[in-house]
Formats: C-alpha cells, sequence, structure tokens
C-alpha cells in the first residue's frame, strides 16, 4: 500500500507532516511551529469553507455532529488542505510578529512539498494549489517586509 492510499485526511497529512519533516531544530522554532499548526486548526475550523467544494463544506457539517473540534481535519483530505492553505497565509490569520509569520509561511510551503511530494493529490490539482500557495507565501512575505522595514 502506497502512503497516498494510506492517508485520507487532514489529521493524517499533518500527523505524518510534523513527524517526517524537520522543521523544528530549534526549541523556539519547534514552538512557533505548534503554535502554527494551532492556527491552521482554528483556521480550517472557523475561516477555510470559502475555499471548500459545496460538497466538501457539508461533510464537515455532517462530522461536526460527531465532535467539532477537528472535523474540518477529520473529513477532509490533503487536496482540500491545500486549496485552504492561501487563505491561511492572508490576515487575520499569519500573526503580526514578523518571525512566527515567517514560521507559519514555510510551513504552509513546506506542507506543500509534502503533500506534492508524497503525491498525495492529483498532478493538476496539486500544481494548481502549489501555485496558489506560492502566491500567498510571496505576498505574504512582501507584507512582512514593508511592515518591518524601517519607518514601516
Amino acid at each position: 500500500m502506497t502512503e497516498a492510499t494510506r492517508v485520507s485526511s487532514i489529521e493524517q497529512v499533518l500527523e505524518g507532516f510534523l513527524r517526517e519533516v524537520s522543521i523544528a531544530r530549534h526549541p523556539a522554532t519547534g514552538r512557533r511551529v505548534a503554535a502554527s499548526r494551532v492556527r491552521l486548526a482554528c483556521y480550517l475550523a472557523s475561516d477555510a469553507d470559502a475555499a471548500l467544494a459545496p460538497e466538501e463544506r457539508a461533510l464537515v457539517a455532517a462530522e461536526r455532529q460527531f465532535g467539532a473540534t477537528g472535523a474540518a481535519e477529520r473529513a477532509l483530505g490533503p487536496a482540500a488542505l491545500l486549496r485552504a492553505l492561501p487563505g491561511y497565509l492572508r490576515r487575520p490569520w499569519l500573526p503580526s510578529e514578523p518571525i512566527a509569520a515567517r514560521t507559519q509561511v514555510r510551513m504552509a510551503e513546506m506542507l506543500v512539498d509534502y503533500v506534492v511530494g508524497a503525491e498525495l493529490v492529483e498532478a493538476a490539482e496539486a500544481a494548481t494549489s502549489a501555485h496558489a500557495v506560492s502566491r500567498a507565501a510571496a505576498q505574504a512575505r512582501r507584507e512582512l517586509a514593508a511592515a518591518t522595514a524601517p519607518g514601516g
């Protein structure tokens, strides 16, 4: 059985990503990654609906009947995660603290690399979603640079 057939939920993607990808080599970075993970869960639970197809929204609504916490992560798959990530890189979800925001942007980019590299989504959707996340990450970096520039 391949990794792609074993991973069916966002919850499983995030577990594998955090287990396999070395993003937090320093304890302070680890704390920022953990905070970004919590923000991602909150974003998926409350604000990611715009990126979802109607049937995915219905699936999440049904899953919430069994438990509101983590419903989107349990009910949705890797493709929905990739489609949702650009919104996670925008205000109000992007932290105002520059180092935390940079960590969140980098984590989102690495998540895309992980999902695409493991072939957890169809190639065409992976390319479209990766491009959207890349654009959102670049915009977030521009905003961070402007906010941290002298006089910004």
